[in-house]
């Protein structure tokens, strides 16, 4: 039965329980902040409408009657539910408590998001904030499946991503390693030159196998990797064992070691990978991820 079609209102049922824990209408009233004729005016509609008498009456007391001990057990539970959720939205749109679900890459979720969720939690200390990190598309996949608030991942415009909102927020480098002593470290670095060794890259339904890909078509050359692997760690253990170069976010220098390696930048272009905020165009987000998205979008990561 909807809420709608009850034929006894909340107010009444307040008024039943009020009576019943206190064992008077004038001590109800006051629980209530209402007068003592409002009390007994609203216990009177109940036990008219529900054809039966809620309390026996006396010139000391108020006594619960058998149909209304039940009411007060089955309403009771019903109203102390429906006040915890209320109480549950309230702290949720005040930022007390709440969850919010993040989608991620790796490398995303390694370099961008942990300073800003650190910042986020110490403000609102108690909402939860989980972070989902998949590869490529499956960060995507997961806000169009309702399965996380919003992702931060990288994207190309050229890609359709299932007409999901993309607000670009974030602009990251990308560099060339390569292992000391590698003839690109040796003198003027150029794509051109990089085309003729090994290199290793990201999956070709990756955002930034496309970025390099055009890159190398902007150049006139053939972006043709000798490998391919789907983590930016495995990139550059390959890159150090010597076997290829590598095109990686300039960000992973800081969290990973670069000892044996060298970092070369194109002396004309920089080369980077434009990172967005993803949400779904069928759902608003919570309080607490549109808040995590503002800390976002404030952010001086870069």
């Amino acid at each position: 039965m909807s809420l709608a079609r009850l034929p006894i209102d909340l107010g009444a049922l307040e008024a039943v329980i009020a009576v019943a824990e206190t064992g008077s209408f004038s001590a109800a009233a006051g629980l209530l902040s209402i007068s003592q004729s409002a009390v007994s005016s609203r216990i009177r509609v109940a036990e008219e409408v529900l054809g039966v008498e809620l309390f026996h009456r006396t010139t000391r007391r108020v006594i619960l009657s058998e149909h209304g001990a039940r009411l007060k057990a089955r309403a009771g539970m019903a109203l102390s539910d429906l006040q915890a959720i209320i109480d549950e939205f309230r702290d949720e749109a005040r930022l007390i408590r709440g969850r919010v679900n993040v989608g991620a890459t790796p490398t995303v979720s390694a370099i961008v998001l942990p300073g800003i969720v650190r910042a986020f939690q110490d403000t609102y200390p108690g909402i939860r904030v989980t972070i989902y990190d998949d590869f490529f598309g499956m960060a995507l996949e997961r806000v169009m499946r309702g399965e996380v608030d919003f992702a931060i991942a990288p994207y190309d415009e050229h890609i359709d991503n299932g007409s999901l909102l993309l607000e670009k927020f974030l602009f990251e480098e990308m560099v060339v390693i390569v292992p000391e002593g590698h003839p690109l470290a040796e003198g003027d670095f150029s794509l051109q030159r990089m085309a003729q060794y090994p290199i290793v890259s990201m999956p070709p339904h990756s955002a930034t196998y496309h970025y390099i890909h055009r890159l190398f078509a902007e150049h006139g050359l053939s972006f043709e990797p000798t490998m391919q692997t789907m983590h930016a760690l495995s990139s550059i253990a390959i890159t150090r064992s010597g076997l290829a170069s590598a095109f990686i976010p300039v960000g992973l220098q800081k969290i990973c070691s670069m000892h044996g390696l060298v970092t070369l930048r194109l002396p004309d272009k920089v080369l980077g990978r434009s990172i967005a905020i993803a949400t779904a165009p069928d759902r608003s987000l919570t309080p607490a991820a549109r808040a995590l998205t503002n800390l976002i979008r404030i952010s001086h990561y870069c």
